[in-house]
């Protein structure tokens, strides 16, 4: 199963971002327009989170978060074929902040905000940091594709530890020099409401 799942969205990521974005459009139209996939639990949270905001614009939220979805989709499968190059062009990012944690000797920890597609940040930090990146995540409960995952975030050498095995990993890596990759935050945060150092942010795609 993983290998047919691979090969096929191999095949996939090999199109240009224009066709590839289409293909999201499209997405979105079939999960939020013909199946309405967990639309009932989108607008239910949104009204328990945005309870001044009316109806329309409870809606028009949910349609932009389908469509961030559905851009989501095709970008991760995107990074199975990207090149670094490619890559760095979609990217702006600080890379200042690892000079300084290199000549400070120390090491650090990468917060990936669900403000946008968070597994390139993972991937683009670790071809360019100079400390080996580490992930935490969260298995799949689909075999095929948490194997799909595992191999696209592992993508230069990076490596990634269970949330189960995260506090016996990190103990033995406390010595080595290591830049911890971490999502943990789950609501929208402005450049204005951030406290600390923006590292890479996602250019408006083409």
């Amino acid at each position: 199963m993983y290998t047919i799942l691979y090969f096929f969205l191999y095949l996939v990521s090999l199109l240009p971002f224009r066709i590839l974005y289409w293909l999201a459009d499209f997405l979105y139209f079939v999960l939020f327009t013909i199946f309405g996939y967990r639309k009932e639990v989108v607008l239910n949270n949104l009204k328990t989170s945005f309870p001044e905001k009316s109806q329309q614009e409870i809606t028009e939220i949910s349609k932009r978060y389908y469509r961030n979805l559905c851009d989501n989709i095709v970008e991760t499968i995107k990074l199975i074929s990207i090149s670094k190059s490619e890559l760095d062009k979609r990217m702006i990012c600080n890379w200042e902040v690892f000079e300084s944690m290199t000549s400070q000797n120390r090491n650090g920890q990468a917060f990936m905000s669900h403000q946008f597609n968070w597994e390139w940040a993972t991937v683009i930090c670790n071809w360019h940091s100079p400390r080996r990146f580490t992930g935490i995540y969260m298995p799949l409960t689909n075999k095929a594709f948490d194997k799909l995952m595992f191999t696209i975030r592992s993508r230069a050498n990076m490596k990634l530890i269970r949330v189960h095995d995260m506090q016996k990993e990190m103990a033995s890596l406390q010595n080595q020099e290591t830049l911890w990759g971490l999502s943990p935050i789950k609501t929208q945060v402005t450049l204005n409401e951030f406290h600390g150092t923006i590292l890479c942010i996602e250019k408006q795609h083409f």
